[in-house]
């Protein structure tokens, strides 16, 4: 079949370039270049937030051989490990092969493509590029993408005998892709699919049938070269099906109006583009030039819409960018479709310099003032920082050994490690790093993060887990919604059959402990079901009774076609009457978690309610709930709710020491006897309690008996003590020392010039006056480094009845009492002079 290009549109190459050997040999090189331009090392040192204990659980899964599909359902597959850009002492070479080699591969297919063009249209779509790659946080996906895309279409365009080496290639890239995440089991079957059409159509049955072939064969190779057993591959692809359902409404995340609708006049354009290209496609020639041409347009606008669907669905900035950088290097790549028609190809460049210019601005708008000149200085940063991974690898990887372990050390759980010792243990919600930093005998549920089970199927799986006789005998446990969602809508079915098989034990830093007692499955009672309208109240039983509610929302037929081509309309969820800071709060509530059921009563908002719950303390008991929607949202959802309401039989929260009441205050050996003179407000801030001072608000990690705050400070969880506030403790006999430290929570945005707090400790002994231990004034500074943490280590006289006081007062006058100032790692203990010495207190 002979390919006829207009003159015009492709020029004669180059005599010495034609050649196909050398063609290579000259894009081989070119991607050498790139990939020391745009490759990315394992640079970034692992921490304890939500990417970092993903990363690390994949990690934990590729050195214990865990099963995906069946030991894992996650988004990421077998060797998904390889490409993310955390660093690993394990894995640190092994990182650095990955990245280079899929960046060259990448670069590999595009300067292929880039030789087809002029050598304007080369530089412009090799220069998109490298600013691309150089500047992505999606590492990877992007990568991954963009070599699909050119391969892809060199597989359309190529006749010669290098066809089939290119179809080679392109299978592999597929392949490893749903190796490495297993939405590209969707994107990657798109575009094998769409290839194997288009040489079918030419009459390249073979090479179709090798495509299709080559492409499982890769599959399956590599999935058995990855530790996995064949018969679980089934099992993997399978679970697709339920991570995609109910993920658009639950891990939806807004984004400015602006950047939305940017996003959509982007993908609006880029789509007369593609179809401006694609259907004045080929020559008159060429057969089955009009089932080609719908084959093509139909391939690049399904993988268009597949990354409008990955940047605005969690549209966060780093999503968003993924799709802005995806369509200017997409409408270069058209300039290699050959042409016979003048006016449709001038008017796609147009367009498609509208795009880029637009897609520009939008990421201007979503990141920060001068990130576009960020970007175009970046590329150079990221040659001398690969270039110093070429010179001295071991050094480099010596240096993040070295910071891998100072956070390790950092965030060592001491006291759990020694109670859990080589027992099973699971991390209930989204910290799951710090089971790998302990080096726990970690027992991970298929879905592993607890924000992650947003629907039925998903929940089920993590509850049958742990059904079974070898479920985790620890679990370390953090109750926090990574959104705005109520937090007992998270791992719903998990969350509600901990509480009632597992005992509360110890606790220490952000988590509670608790251990397996003998397993009973729920036995639920059906109190009252029916169907109300949207922001009606559903009330609940007016007793001290454990209840459960499922709550079943159906969408319009405007909805579905909302959700398919953008994502649902928001559901909320409205608390009515309960006692503490959630009154009347409103909380993302998707409507699949929904769907599930949830804890309505007691409501738990953190690790402090789940304490009182489990020593006997009152809980908040709503009265009822509301399903509410904005008057915009009333058109995609259907008017009339169905709910259901059980009783939940056997209690929930194993009857616990009273002495654990203390780990309502983490980091402190005691729970304190009396606070005084607190004037925090806790607020309900995009469904999340906050605290509300100086005009700010913040996310505390706790809230404990309404208004005593617990928020992180260096990491570690310190009680927030605002000038004219007293923290009591009764001093337990025998106890000779007091440990434990002061200062302010936050470094630069809540300091507070010409305001100074002196922190005192006093003793109060009966009948006899005050007696000040330690005072020492201190002015919150701009600087993280000025407002580090101080530590104390201090003798206590011997005597009984003691009552040790920390107080926190302004050290002047008309000063300002916003501050936040804290109390954190209070302990006592029988042993100054060893303790002293511990803590550097020699004297």
């Amino acid at each position: 079949m002979t390919r006829v290009e207009h003159p015009a549109d492709v020029p004669t190459p180059n005599p010495g370039v034609v050649r196909p050997w050398l063609r290579v040999a000259l894009a081989s090189v070119m991607a050498l270049g790139l990939t020391l331009v745009c490759a990315s090392p394992p640079h970034i040192c692992p921490k304890t937030d939500v990417d970092s204990s993903w990363c690390s659980v994949l990690d934990y899964a590729h050195a214990h051989q865990l099963q995906f599909g069946t030991d894992l359902v996650f988004t990421y597959g077998p060797l998904g490990y390889l490409v993310t850009s955390l660093f690993s002492p394990g894995e640190a070479i092994s990182r650095l092969v990955t990245a280079g080699l899929l960046c060259w591969m990448t670069a590999f297919g595009l300067s292929l493509l880039a030789l087809r063009l002029r050598l304007l249209w080369s530089a412009l779509l090799l220069g998109i590029f490298v600013l691309v790659a150089a500047n992505t946080h999606s590492g990877a996906d992007v990568l991954l993408n963009l070599g699909l895309l050119g391969w892809g279409l060199l597989c359309v365009l190529e006749d010669g005998p290098q066809l089939k080496w290119w179809t080679i290639i392109f299978a592999g890239i597929a392949a490893l892709g749903v190796l490495v995440k297993l939405t590209y089991f969707i994107s990657g079957g798109l575009c094998v699919g769409a290839v194997a059409a288009d040489l079918a159509l030419r009459g390249r049955k073979g090479l179709s049938l090798g495509v299709l072939s080559g492409f499982g064969a890769a599959v399956l190779a590599g999935w058995i070269a990855a530790g996995q057993a064949w018969s679980h591959l089934l099992a993997y692809a399978k679970s697709v099906t339920p991570l995609c359902s109910g993920f658009a409404q639950a891990m939806a995340t807004d984004c400015p109006q602006s950047a939305l609708w940017g996003g959509v006049l982007i993908g609006g354009v880029a789509l007369v583009t593609v179809g401006l290209r694609t259907f004045s496609a080929y020559g008159v020639s060429d057969d089955y030039r009009g089932a080609r041409r719908l084959l093509l347009f139909s391939w690049l606008t399904g993988f268009l819409f597949l990354t409008w669907k990955h940047g605005f669905v969690r549209a966060d900035r780093y999503h968003v960018e993924f799709y802005l950088f995806f369509v200017p290097v997409l409408l270069v790549a058209l300039e290699a479709l050959p042409t016979e028609r003048k006016v449709p190809r001038e008017l796609a460049r147009a367009l498609g310099v509208v795009c880029s210019v637009a897609a520009a601005y939008v990421l201007q708008q979503m990141f920060f003032p001068g990130y576009l000149e960020y970007c175009l200085r970046r590329p150079a940063r990221q040659v001398s920082e690969n270039m110093k991974w070429l010179m001295n690898p071991g050094g480099q990887i010596a240096a993040l050994s070295k910071a891998f372990e100072l956070e390790r050390e950092t965030n060592r759980l001491p006291q759990i490690d020694a109670r859990v010792g080589h027992a099973t243990a699971d991390v209930f919600g989204w910290a799951q790093a710090y089971a790998t930093f302990n080096n726990l005998n970690y027992n991970p549920r298929p879905m592993f993060q607890s924000y992650a089970a947003y629907n039925p199927e998903l929940m089920r799986l993590n509850e049958e887990h742990f059904a079974h006789s070898d479920r985790p005998q620890f679990v370390l446990f953090g109750l926090s919604a990574l959104d705005a969602r109520v937090p007992a809508l998270d791992d719903a079915l998990l969350l509600r059959d901990v509480l009632m098989n597992y005992q509360l034990v110890d606790g220490e830093g952000s988590f509670l402990l608790f251990k397996s007692a003998p397993w009973s499955t729920p036995k639920l009672t059906l109190l009252r079901q029916g169907t109300v309208p949207t922001g009606t109240p559903i009330l609940l039983p007016e007793t001290d009774a454990n209840v459960w509610m499922e709550v079943d929302l159906e969408p319009t037929l405007a909805g579905r076609v909302r959700e398919f081509f953008y994502r649902p309309a928001q559901v909320r969820l409205k608390v009515i009457g309960a006692d503490g800071c959630a009154q009347g709060a409103e909380f993302d509530a998707p409507a699949p978690m929904l769907s599930a059921g949830f804890l309505a009563s007691p409501f738990l908002l953190g690790n402090g309610d789940v304490v009182e719950l489990c020593t006997g303390h009152a809980v908040q008991r709503p009265k009822g709930y509301s399903v509410e929607l904005d008057p915009a949202a009333e058109t995609w959802w259907q008017a009339a709710i169905h709910y259901r309401l059980y009783r939940i039989e056997k209690p929930i929260g194993q009857s616990a020491s009273a002495e654990l009441q203390k780990l309502k205050f983490p980091g402190f050996a005691v729970a304190p006897s009396k606070i005084s003179g607190l004037t925090n407000t806790v607020v309900i801030y995009k469904g999340k309690p906050a605290l509300q001072a100086n005009g700010r608000k913040i996310r505390p990690l706790d809230v404990v008996a309404g208004q005593n705050v617990i928020l992180p400070v260096e990491g570690q969880p310190a009680l927030l003590a605002p000038p004219g506030a007293s923290v009591e403790f009764k001093v337990p006999a025998g106890v000779t020392q007091i440990t434990g430290r002061f200062g302010f929570a936050d470094a630069s945005d809540f300091s507070h010039p010409n305001t100074t707090v002196e922190f005192r400790i006093e003793l109060l002994e009966p009948g006899r006056e005050s007696r000040l231990l330690h005072a020492e004034p201190i002015a919150p500074g701009p600087t993280p480094q000025q407002n580090r943490l101080r530590s104390f280590c201090l003798p206590l006289p011997e005597g009984t009845g003691r009552t040790l006081a920390l107080r926190t007062v302004l050290a002047g006058e008309k000063q300002s009492t916003s501050v936040f100032s804290c109390w954190a790692d209070v302990g006592f203990g029988s042993n100054y002079t060893q303790v002293a010495v511990r803590h550097g207190f020699e004297h």
